[in-house]
C-alpha cells in the first residue's frame, strides 16, 4: 500500500496498480479565482496550507471517497476532472443523504462511472481494497476505513469530540471506534472552530 498526501484532507493510496482517491482536494482560491464551487453547488474561497504540489492530471482513480460536501473536500471541478482521466470507469462514493440527487445530476453523464450512496457501515469490495463507511459525531459526515492485505487506513474528516461543541467529553458515537485497529489515521483537523452558516453569513463560534 502507497500513501501519498495530497491537500488538506485528500489522500491517494495505491496497490496493486488500484488508486482510491479520499476528498482530493487539489486547486485552491487564487486572487485571479478566488471562488471555489462544490459539488453542492456552494461557493467559496478555501485556501490550503501547505498547497497542494501534485498535478490532478496526473491522476486516474478508480474510486474516489468523499467524507462530506463542504467545498473543500468535494470541489466540482477537482473531482470531475478525475472522474474525466479515468474515462468514467470510476466509482464515487459519498454519504448517503442530501446530495444524492445532485450528485447524480452532475456525474451521471458520465457511461461507467458508479456512484454509490454510502451509509453507516456499508462496506464494499474495490480491487485489492475493502472500504467502509462509519458515521460519526457530525451530520454527513463519512470516515472511511480501507484495508488491504498490506495495511489499514482509516480516515476521519472533520470529526468533532461531541456533538455539543461545549461539552469537554467524547460522545458515545466514538465508541464504536474503540475496536478498529488501523496502521494510521488521518485526522483532517474539524471543529477547533466551529463555523455556522446562516443567511449567506458565516459566524466562528470558539469551541
Amino acid at each position: 500500500m502507497l500513501i501519498r498526501f495530497i491537500a488538506h484532507a485528500g489522500f491517494a493510496i495505491n496497490e496493486d496498480d488500484h488508486l482510491i482517491l479520499i476528498d482530493p482536494w487539489f486547486r485552491d482560491s487564487t486572487l485571479e479565482n478566488p471562488l471555489i464551487e462544490g459539488i453542492n453547488r456552494k461557493k467559496t474561497i478555501e485556501f490550503q496550507i501547505p498547497p497542494a504540489v501534485d498535478r490532478m492530471e496526473d491522476f486516474s482513480p478508480d474510486v474516489i471517497l468523499l467524507s462530506h460536501f463542504h467545498v473543500h473536500h468535494a470541489p466540482f471541478n477537482d473531482v470531475h476532472t478525475l472522474v474525466s482521466n479515468s474515462q468514467g470507469r470510476v466509482m464515487l462514493a459519498h454519504p448517503d443523504g442530501y446530495a444524492n440527487k445532485i450528485v447524480t445530476n452532475r456525474f451521471g453523464h458520465f457511461a461507467d462511472i458508479t456512484i454509490r450512496p454510502t451509509k453507516h457501515r456499508e462496506s464494499f469490495v474495490s480491487g485489492p481494497f475493502t472500504i467502509t463507511a462509519l458515521s460519526h459525531t457530525v451530520e454527513g459526515h463519512l470516515a472511511w476505513s480501507i484495508k488491504s492485505r498490506t495495511g489499514h487506513v482509516l480516515h476521519i474528516a472533520d470529526g468533532a469530540a461531541n456533538t455539543d461543541f461545549t461539552i469537554n467529553a467524547l460522545h458515545a458515537y466514538w465508541e464504536e471506534f474503540s475496536e478498529i485497529r488501523p496502521d494510521i489515521v488521518f485526522l483532517s483537523a474539524g471543529r477547533n472552530s466551529l463555523r455556522k452558516e446562516g443567511d449567506d453569513k458565516r459566524q466562528i463560534i470558539e469551541s
